[in-house]
């Protein structure tokens, strides 16, 4: 019983990140006792980041594909979103999940999942035409096409991904259709054209330094044109103006500057707010003193370290010395939240460099385990990859990831 826990646990922590891992485990147990959470992953994408993640359909497609209990599985959703009532987003992600079973198993009822999508209105119906292509392929595409015609210039960027879509679906052939429809349908033409390239914008002069000192002082912050070089002089001058605020409100905007630029001099006005802010200045502070090589931070590094607190690596990128890796090791293995545990794998690998290769490799497949982020994951299987430590088991897993990216590593 014990061993079936532990198997569901890292099942579920697999689902979570995507790692090909639940593939391995699914086939091992032959899908027992996997049931449930793999159903729930159907319904509501598990990912740490699913605006900017690889979509998790296909990934959960296969593994429902892999527990053995497709056709159930296939029934047991559609049933459920069958009965959902009114159709809203919160169908979309198992509706693409059945999409692609279904478009990988014609056997399995499509008509009930073509009437669940045909009752989209028009918006939600142009949002799901990606999974229309899936199951119906160059009809549904010229259909989706015909849709946002009137309204091109603002909705025709969606057809770049319908057409991957469509291209993934039907292989080298539809090349030949796509380019004959193109000398007549104009939309055609238009989604085989793609985006015009922007030309790139003048380079913008930096803000005089009143105006941006009276804007900080305002307590307004606009990333772009403060990440911009500034000479040491203006530095200094905005760095006093950080040491008269006397609450957080007025100082987090000069945080945010110096989260992006070098701080002038002694680090004493930082450390004061990462230790009195609230948790935006904080967090801000901290970025800010993470580019400063001192002593006091150093020492705040080493006090955090101890304490296992997970900003702490990041404090070692401006003052790491050697010896230091047992420390940073204890944190990465202690217990976290998934957003601690994504900026500390972040700051692992910002710092890896800095270490000797048997601690870089250490800390890369203990940052493999830990990282809730499917980008994070392919960054460290590349490191390992280019360090020509990719472990076999490692490998194994990113065949099945959810990323393709990262699956493409294990064969690169």
């Amino acid at each position: 019983m014990a061993a079936m826990t532990s198997d569901l646990a890292a099942f579920k922590a697999a689902l979570a990140k995507g790692s090909g891992r639940a593939m391995i485990l699914l086939q091992e147990a032959k899908g027992a006792g996997f049931t449930a959470a793999l159903l729930e992953a159907c319904w509501i994408n598990p990912a740490y980041d699913p605006q900017c993640e690889a979509d998790r359909a296909p990934w959960l497609a296969r593994l429902v594909e892999a527990s053995g209990e497709l056709d159930d599985m296939f029934d047991r959703i559609l049933a459920g979103v069958e009965g959902w009532g009114d159709c809203d987003e919160e169908i979309h992600f198992p509706l693409r999940v059945l999409c692609h079973m279904a478009a990988a198993h014609p056997a399995l009822d499509r008509s009930r999942l073509m009437a669940v999508l045909d009752a989209q209105d028009e918006d939600d119906r142009l949002l799901l035409a990606d999974q229309f292509i899936q199951l119906n392929g160059y009809p549904a595409f010229r259909e989706a096409l015909s849709r946002i015609g009137p309204e091109w210039d603002e909705d025709g960027w969606m057809a770049e991904d319908w057409l991957k879509v469509l291209r993934e679906r039907e292989g080298p052939a539809i090349e030949a259709v796509l380019a004959a429809d193109a000398a007549t349908d104009a939309l055609v033409a238009k989604a085989l054209a793609g985006r015009p390239e922007r030309p790139p914008s003048p380079p913008r002069a930096p803000e005089p330094i009143e105006s941006l000192r009276e804007t900080l002082r305002a307590g307004k912050s606009r990333w772009g044109p403060l990440s911009r070089p500034r000479p040491e002089a203006e530095l200094r001058l905005l760095a006093q103006d950080l040491a008269e605020c006397d609450e957080g409100g007025r100082a987090l905007p000069y945080l945010r500057f110096f989260a992006r630029q070098p701080w002038p001099g002694d680090p004493k006005t930082l450390l004061r707010w990462r230790s009195d802010g609230d948790q935006r200045v904080r967090f801000f502070a901290r970025r800010a003193l993470e580019q400063v090589d001192h002593w006091a931070v150093r020492a705040l590094a080493l006090k955090a370290l101890a304490a296992l607190e997970p900003w702490s690596v990041g404090l070692l990128k401006s003052n790491y010395r050697p010896g230091d890796y047992p420390l940073i090791a204890a944190v990465i293995e202690n217990d976290m939240t998934p957003f601690q545990a994504h900026d500390l794998i972040m700051d692992v690998l910002d710092i890896r460099e800095q270490l000797t290769p048997d601690e870089r490799r250490d800390a890369l497949l203990k940052a493999y385990d830990k990282t809730p982020c499917s980008y994070c994951r392919e960054d460290v299987v590349a490191a390992l990859r280019n360090d020509g430590d990719l472990p076999r088991w490692m490998a194994k897993e990113c065949r099945y990831d959810a990323d393709p990216e990262t699956a493409a590593l294990a064969d690169a």
